[in-house]
C-alpha cells in the first residue's frame, strides 16, 4: 500500500557542527537525546548549531536515526494523544484537525489512523523521516544506550546520555501486543510495511 504524503511541515533534520545530522523522529525518544544528549547547551558540542536541512550540504556528513516497532510507537502515540493528563502536552485543536479527542479509545485511533496519518509530525511514518537519505547509523530504541556509547567513541566526545531509563515508558502501559487484535495487526502492517522494514533493517544493524 502506497502511503500518502505529509500535509504538515516535516521539521526533522537537526545539524551539529559540519558532519553530523541527527534525524529525530516523535515518539521515539527524540525529545529526550536532544534536550539532554546534543542539545547547543551541551559544552561537548560547543560548534554546534541547528538549522533546517535545506541550508545544508550532503557531502560529508553522518546520519543518525532511531526507530521504533510502528505498532509500539502507535501505543506511544495513542497515549500521547488521548490519554495525556496536561493540556501543555497537546495542543487540543490539532488533535481535532486529526481526529482525535482526550479519552478516544485505542481501538477508535487505530480505525481513523489510516485516513488521517499524514496529519501531524507523531503519526506519520517513520520512513518519512529519513528524507530519502541513507541513514549511516540506524537503530532501535531499545539499543539506545549502546548506540549512544558508538556515537561518543566515533566522535570522540563524551556525549550525555539521554535521561530515559531502559525505554521504561513503555513498561507504564505494558507491551504493546496487547493492545491489538489479529485483525488489528494485520491491517495496520499493511499500511506500515515500510516502517516495519525499517525497524528490521535496525535491529539487524544492532546485532
Amino acid at each position: 500500500m502506497a502511503l500518502r504524503e505529509p500535509k504538515v511541515e516535516m521539521k526533522y533534520v537537526f545539524c551539529f557542527g559540519d558532519y553530523l545530522r541527527m534525524h529525530f523522529v516523535p515518539k521515539n525518544a527524540h525529545y529526550a537525546m536532544n534536550k539532554y544528549g546534543m542539545n547547543q547547551s551541551n559544552p561537548m558540542w560547543d560548534l554546534a548549531i541547528r538549522r533546517q536541512e535545506n541550508t545544508v550540504q550532503e557531502d560529508g556528513v553522518y546520519r543518525v536515526m532511531c526507530v521504533r516497532h510502528p505498532l509500539d510507537r502507535l501505543v506511544s502515540t495513542w497515549a500521547f494523544f488521548c490519554k495525556s493528563h496536561s493540556d501543555k502536552l497537546v495542543d487540543e485543536t490539532k488533535m481535532a484537525d486529526c481526529g482525535y479527542y482526550r479519552g478516544m479509545s485505542f481501538e477508535e485511533f487505530c480505525e481513523i489512523y489510516e485516513e488521517m496519518y499524514e496529519c501531524n509530525m507523531h503519526t506519520v511514518p517513520q520512513v518519512f523521516f529519513t528524507g530519502g537519505h541513507y541513514i549511516h547509523h540506524l537503530f532501535p530504541l531499545e539499543k539506545l544506550n549502546e548506540a549512544w556509547a558508538e556515537l561518543s567513541d566515533l566522535f570522540g566526545k563524551d556525549l550525555v546520555h539521554p535521561k530515559i531509563a531502559e525505554v521504561g515508558h513503555q513498561s507504564k502501559r505494558g507491551p504493546w501486543q496487547g493492545y491489538y487484535s489479529p485483525k488489528m495487526q494485520t491491517s495496520l502492517l499493511g499500511l506500515l510495511q515500510d516502517d516495519l522494514d525499517l525497524y528490521e533493517e535496525a535491529v539487524n544493524a544492532s546485532n
